[in-house]
C-alpha cells in the first residue's frame, strides 16, 4: 500500500488501485482507478491540488470586504436585470452604501452593523429602497458561505415613509376635462392612460399605428396594442419589451376616450415624436421618441398657462383603476387590463384576458361616467 502525506493508495488488481482522500472539511472519500501505480499517484495529486485551490478561495472568501463582494459577487449578476434596475443598484451603492459599508468585512455584518448603515441614510424612500438590496446582497453572501444567516430582517427599521398625495379627477367631470385639454401637448398619451390604464411608460412608447379602430354592437372602441415601453435610464431613453408576458396585451378604451384618441393616433409613429427624423421603412428606437422629462414638463406647463388643475401623467393609471372600482367593475378583468402578473389575482391564473373581455372592461367605464 502507497501512503503520502495526502491519502493514500491501496493496490486492489492488476491494474486496479483505489485512492483515499479527506477533503477540507474532514470528509474520507475513496475512488477506483484503473491504471499502474503512476496513474494512481497521479490521480491522486490532482485532487490534493483540487482542495488546495478550493481551500485558498475559502480563506480569501472568509476575509472579503464587501467592496470586493460587491465586485466580484454582487455586479456579474447585474446581466440578468433589468437596465434601470441595474442603474439603480449602482447608484445607491455608489451615493449611500459604498463608503459606508465598502471595508467591512462580510463575515463581521450583523443585524447591528445594518441598522447603522440604513440609518446613515436621510431620505426614507432611500432607506427602504437600500434595505432591500441589502437584504438581497446579504442573501448572496449566505449562498456564499460567508454569513450564517441574512443580518437584514423584519426587525431592522427605517424611518417612515411621507406618501405623495396624488393628483385626483372626478368620473363626473371626465368628458369636460378631455374638452378642455385636447389641445394640450401630448393628449393622446393622456387618453391612453386615463382611459385605458395604460402605464406612462406604455403610453410612452407607443405608435400611432397600435391603436386601431374598432366597432361592436354601434359602440366604436381605440383597440391599444401594448408591446413596448419607453424608459429612462441614467438619464437616457431606453425603448424595451413590456416588463413580462402578462404586459403585452389589447387594452379597449371606451367612450368618451375613444374617439378623441382615434382622431389624435390618425397616421404613424410615435404619438409623441422628437425631432429625430425617421427613415421610412426602418424601424423605430428610442431616439423618435420625446423624452418623458419633455412630455411632463410641456404637459405641467400648459396646465399653469391655461389654469387648468394639473394631474399628474403618472397618476392617470390610478385615476383609471379608481374610476373603475367605483364603477364596480369586476377587480380580475381590471388588473388584466392593466396588465398584472400577481399572485393575489385571478386575471393572471385563471382568466385568458381576450377581447371580449377587454370591450367589457371599457364598457362598464363608459356606462358609470354616463350615468353621472
Amino acid at each position: 500500500m502507497s501512503r503520502s502525506t495526502f491519502g493514500h493508495i491501496r493496490h486492489e488488481a492488476e491494474d486496479r488501485h483505489r485512492i483515499y482522500w479527506t477533503d477540507n472539511e474532514g470528509n474520507p472519500h475513496s475512488r477506483r482507478i484503473r491504471g499502474t501505480d503512476k496513474d494512481a499517484e497521479l490521480e491522486l495529486a490532482k485532487i490534493k491540488v483540487e482542495l488546495l485551490i478550493q481551500q485558498d478561495t475559502e480563506n480569501e472568501l472568509e476575509d472579503m470586504k464587501w467592496s470586493v463582494f460587491w465586485d466580484t459577487i454582487v455586479v456579474p449578476t447585474f446581466s440578468k436585470l433589468q437596465a434601470h434596475t441595474v442603474y439603480d443598484y449602482k447608484r445607491l451603492w455608489r451615493t449611500e452604501l459604498k463608503s459606508v459599508m465598502g471595508d467591512i468585512m462580510v463575515g463581521d455584518t450583523t443585524p447591528k452593523v445594518i441598522q447603522r448603515i440604513i440609518d446613515s441614510i436621510d431620505a426614507p424612500s432611500v432607506q427602504s429602497y437600500a434595505k432591500r438590496l441589502l437584504r438581497k446582497i446579504c442573501n448572496m453572501a449566505v449562498v456564499e458561505g460567508l454569513l450564517d444567516v441574512c443580518p437584514v430582517s423584519r426587525n431592522t427599521k427605517t424611518a417612515p415613509l411621507t406618501r405623495r398625495k396624488k393628483t385626483g379627477l372626478l368620473a363626473s367631470n371626465a368628458s369636460q376635462w378631455i374638452e378642455r385639454t385636447l389641445e394640450a401637448p401630448a393628449a393622446a398619451i393622456r387618453l391612453c392612460c386615463v382611459g385605458g390604464g395604460l402605464s406612462p411608460e406604455e403610453a410612452w412608447g407607443m405608435l400611432k399605428e397600435r391603436v386601431v379602430r374598432y366597432e361592436r354592437n354601434g359602440k366604436i372602441y381605440a383597440l391599444v396594442e401594448v408591446c413596448a415601453a419607453l424608459t429612462m435610464v441614467g438619464g437616457k431613453k431606453d425603448l424595451k419589451d413590456t416588463k413580462n408576458g402578462y404586459r403585452r396585451r389589447f387594452v379597449a378604451v371606451g367612450a368618451p376616450f375613444a374617439e378623441p384618441l382615434l382622431a389624435l393616433c390618425e397616421g404613424t409613429g410615435p404619438l409623441y415624436p422628437s425631432r429625430i427624423k425617421h427613415a421610412e421603412g426602418e424601424p423605430y428606437t428610442a431616439d423618435h421618441f420625446a423624452s418623458p422629462t419633455t412630455i411632463t414638463n410641456n404637459w405641467r406647463k400648459w396646465c399653469e398657462r391655461n389654469e387648468v388643475p394639473y394631474v399628474r401623467i403618472g397618476d392617470m393609471r390610478t385615476i383609471w383603476s379608481t374610476w373603475h372600482m367605483e364603477a364596480g367593475t369586476q377587480d380580475s378583468a381590471v388588473q388584466g387590463a392593466m396588465g398584472h402578473s400577481d399572485g393575489t389575482t385571478r386575471a393572471s391564473n385563471y382568466i385568458e384576458f381576450s377581447i371580449e373581455a377587454a370591450l367589457r372592461v371599457a364598457d362598464s367605464l363608459a356606462s358609470f361616467i354616463a350615468s353621472l
